[in-house]
C-alpha cells in the first residue's frame, strides 16, 4: 500500500510530505519511512524550544541519525536528516537482500550494523517499527507506539 492516503494531524502535514518525498526519492516504502520516524522521534525534529533533538548516544533529529554514519549531511537540517536516513535505509534494505525488518535491526545498531551484538535491543526496535508499520498500513492513520493511539495523538 502506498502511504499517500495517510491521515495526520495538521501540525505534522509538512513533515509527512517531507518523509514521503525522500522515501520516494530513494525507493523506500513510505509506510516504512513513516513508521521509522514515528518510532525514532514521534515525527519531531526539534524540541518545543526549537533545539534539534539529540539522543544521549548522539543521534540527531527526525530519524535519529548518527553523525558518524552520515557525516556528509547536516543532520540538524530536517531535509538533510530525512535524505540521509532514506539513503541509509535504502542501502540497508539492499544489503539485507530486500529484508526490511533485518534492515531496521541494522539501522538501530548504529554504524557497525552488528545485529548480533545488540540482538535484544535490535529485535525490540524491529518490533516497534513493524507494529507501527502494520497499524499505519491497515488503517491509513498515524499510530503512536508509545501512546498506542491513532491520529491526532501526536
Amino acid at each position: 500500500m502506498v502511504a499517500t492516503g495517510i491521515s495526520a494531524p495538521p501540525k505534522h502535514s509538512r513533515t509527512i510530505q517531507l518523509i514521503k518525498h525522500y522515501a520516494q526519492k530513494h525507493g523506500v516504502n513510505e509506510v516504512l519511512a513513516m513508521s521509522l520516524a514515528l518510532v525514532e522521534s514521534q515525527l519531531l525534529h526539534t524540541y518545543e524550544s526549537g533545539k534539534v533533538r539529540v539522543s544521549t548516544k548522539g543521534a540527531v533529529g527526525l530519524f535519529q541519525v548518527k553523525p558518524d554514519v552520515m557525516s556528509n549531511h547536516n543532520l540538524t537540517n530536517i531535509h538533510e536528516n530525512a535524505d540521509a536516513a532514506m539513503i541509509l535505509v535504502a542501502w540497508l534494505i539492499k544489503s539485507y537482500k530486500g529484508d526490511k525488518w533485518k534492515a531496521m535491526e541494522a539501522y538501530n545498531c548504529g554504524p557497525t550494523g552488528r545485529i548480533g551484538k545488540y540482538k535484544g535491543a535490535a529485535k525490540r526496535f524491529r518490533r516497534k517499527v513493524s507494529v507501527t508499520y502494520v497499524r499505519i498500513r491497515d488503517s491509513g492513520k498515524l499510530w503512536n507506539i508509545y501512546t498506542r493511539k491513532y491520529g491526532a495523538m501526536l
